[in-house]
């Protein structure tokens, strides 16, 4: 039944070329590299860091109040 799927499952002949191209282009490398380190660095700081961040930002959002629409008379 599995043996006409892709090993790895999903990954065509062209995607594995554009992932051996990229490779060889500079800026695509350092761009690779950087995503790793910012998941690295963000890793890093720990869920209770990530926690109490969205807290702050979900603290200032309800105290900031929305402009009323409508005009008082």
């Amino acid at each position: 039944m599995g043996e006409n799927l892709p090993i790895p499952f999903g990954w065509g002949v062209d995607a594995r070329q554009k992932l051996r191209d990229s490779f060889t282009n500079p800026l695509t490398l350092s761009t690779l590299v950087a995503g790793w380190l910012i998941t690295a660095l963000a890793l890093s700081l720990g869920a209770p860091f990530w926690f109490d961040t969205l807290n702050k930002f979900m603290m200032v959002r309800a105290s900031v109040k929305p402009k009323n629409s409508k005009t008082s008379a």
